[in-house]
């Protein structure tokens, strides 16, 4: 049996409550780091083709491997990460300063590195609208659809608007227009109890079927207090969804009680084990320098393609390690936690 090919994808908005000052301000510095929180990054196979959109540089300042030509293996991996110093993104990095370690081993090639600025997105936007966030649930429409229109680039990214309660509520499909977006947004309804587990693996499903061959970052933004009482699903099968289907996952909490709460934690942990970060936002700044940091981030990825020294077709999770460093000043490294590789077919 064969690996399954997959087309490679990158590896996405909205606590409303404030969400439309972020119209009004220009880019803010890096949003402050939850701890243990990962940024984004992408594991998967790669088919033919070059990825060269409008905008992307592909710039690999002494590099050794390949620039980013897409090869027709389906025994590579591509991950995609940032690397910051503090609260600022380093642009500035090599392929000698990165040292990557696939179910710790060294892979047995890299085959090409390179700082991707500028790729597509395909997003999902989840909204929470059960009666849990009533109380601000109109407000927090208004801001959602401002932050759309800045953020959703016609005939590039293309994005769909999900709410959830006890069930999911497709209120607009898949669009590339701000505007048809925020009449998606408008729609929502505040209503009864809270699935998020099944909403979030329902949103990974729409985000892996595009149908679409070229790279780009697919990346789901979650606004919720956290607190599920009506999913089938649990957590940790979310999880391992979000992981085969290369979705990055951010999550904006609705808490503002004061103090840390189950939910908060539920979402931590969703974003950290998918690539993403959790905000907790405790003021207008924050959340303005919350959403501007998501949009940053997905705008400073480097990208790392290399064949393990070791993969199977086995369906086993594989951890990855990524270090990076330079002039002997080791940075901080935001990438998902690893993969799960190819499972073979069984025979019949």
């Amino acid at each position: 049996m064969t690996f399954h090919r997959r087309s490679l994808k990158v590896s996405f908005s909205w606590f409303f409550p404030i969400l439309a000052l972020i119209l009004l301000r220009g880019p803010a510095p890096l949003a402050q780091d939850c701890a243990g929180c990962l940024g984004a990054t992408l594991p998967g196979t790669l088919n033919s083709g070059t990825f060269n959109p409008p905008g992307t540089s592909y710039a690999s300042a002494g590099s050794t491997a390949d620039p980013w030509t897409i090869r027709k293996r389906v025994d590579e991996v591509t991950v995609f990460f940032t690397v910051t110093n503090g609260h600022k993104f380093v642009d500035d990095i090599t392929q000698a300063d990165v040292n990557v370690t696939d179910n710790h081993k060294p892979p047995a090639k890299v085959s090409a590195f390179g700082h991707e600025r500028d790729l597509p997105l395909r997003m999902g936007l989840l909204v929470d609208t059960s009666n849990s966030i009533h109380y601000r649930f109109r407000f927090e429409q208004e801001a959602a659809s401002r932050f759309l229109r800045k953020i959703v680039r016609p005939e590039m990214d293309r994005a769909f608007v999900m709410g959830f309660s006890d069930h999911t509520n497709l209120t607009k499909d898949y669009s590339d227009d701000p505007e048809q977006l925020a009449a998606g947004v408008s729609a929502l309804r505040s209503e009864g109890g809270t699935a998020l587990y099944d909403a979030v693996r329902s949103a990974c499903g729409k985000l892996a079927s595009t149908g679409e061959d070229e790279p780009m970052a697919r990346t789901m933004v979650v606004l919720s207090d956290g607190e599920d009482n009506a999913s089938k699903a649990k957590l940790e099968q979310v999880i391992e969804t979000a992981q085969r289907q290369e979705v990055t996952v951010y999550t904006i909490s609705t808490n503002n009680s004061g103090t840390t709460r189950p939910g908060d934690k539920v979402l931590k942990e969703l974003a950290l084990q998918t690539g993403g970060r959790m905000f907790s936002p405790n003021s207008a700044r924050d959340v303005v320098k919350a959403f501007t940091s998501i949009e940053e981030e997905m705008r400073n990825r480097y990208a790392l393609s290399y064949r393990p020294s070791d993969l199977r077709e086995n369906g086993r999770y594989r951890p990855i390690e990524i270090i990076a460093h330079k002039l002997r000043k080791r940075f901080r490294v935001h990438a998902r936690k690893g993969y799960y590789a190819p499972q073979a077919r069984s025979a019949n």
